[in-house]
C-alpha cells in the first residue's frame, strides 16, 4: 500500500452487511420514527483517520508493505456521530474494519485475485478517470460526451 499522503484525514467506515441491516431497520420502524428523518449509517467507532485503515488492511494481508507520503494540502476530513441511527432505530453495527479487513483477505484468497485484476484500471478512480478521458468517454470537466 502506497500512500501518497500521511493518512492524518478523518474517513468513517461501514459494512456492507451493516449497511443493508440499517435498511432493513428503516423498513420496519413505525414510519412516524422515521418520517423525514436523516440518518448516518454506521458506529461512532468506526472513524478512522486513513493511516489507520492502511495499517489495518496491511495487517490482514501477510506480506503486505505500506509507505506514508508527506501531509497532504488536501486534509479534508469527515468524522461522522452515529448516536442519532441507534436512538431511532436501535441500530447496532456488527463489523469493524479489522473484521471487514480480515474478509476481504479470505475472500480474494478463495477468489484467487491476482495482483494483475487488483490493480486493473476500473478499481481504481484515478486510472478509470484517465482512461475514459483518453478514450473520449469524458471530457476535462468528467461530463460524459454523446455517443
Amino acid at each position: 500500500i502506497a500512500m501518497t499522503s500521511d493518512g492524518t484525514p478523518w474517513r468513517p467506515l461501514v459494512h456492507v452487511g451493516d449497511i443493508c441491516e440499517a435498511v432493513r431497520c428503516a423498513l420496519v420502524a413505525p414510519l412516524d420514527a422515521i418520517r423525514g428523518q436523516i440518518l448516518n449509517v454506521g458506529m461512532d467507532s468506526e472513524n478512522y483517520q486513513v493511516r489507520q485503515i492502511a495499517e489495518t488492511v496491511a495487517q490482514a494481508f501477510p506480506g503486505c508493505e505500506l509507505s506514508f507520503g508527506a501531509p497532504s494540502k488536501d486534509n479534508r476530513s469527515y468524522r461522522v456521530g452515529f448516536g442519532k441511527i441507534k436512538r431511532v432505530l436501535g441500530f447496532e453495527g456488527r463489523w469493524n474494519a479489522q473484521a471487514g479487513a480480515r474478509q476481504l483477505r479470505r475472500l480474494f484468497g478463495r477468489i484467487q485475485m491476482s495482483r494483475d485484476t487488483y490493480e486493473f484500471r476500473a478499481f481504481t478512480r484515478l486510472k478509470q478517470l484517465k482512461y475514459l478521458q483518453a478514450t473520449d468517454q469524458i471530457d476535462a470537466e468528467f461530463y460524459w460526451r454523446p455517443t
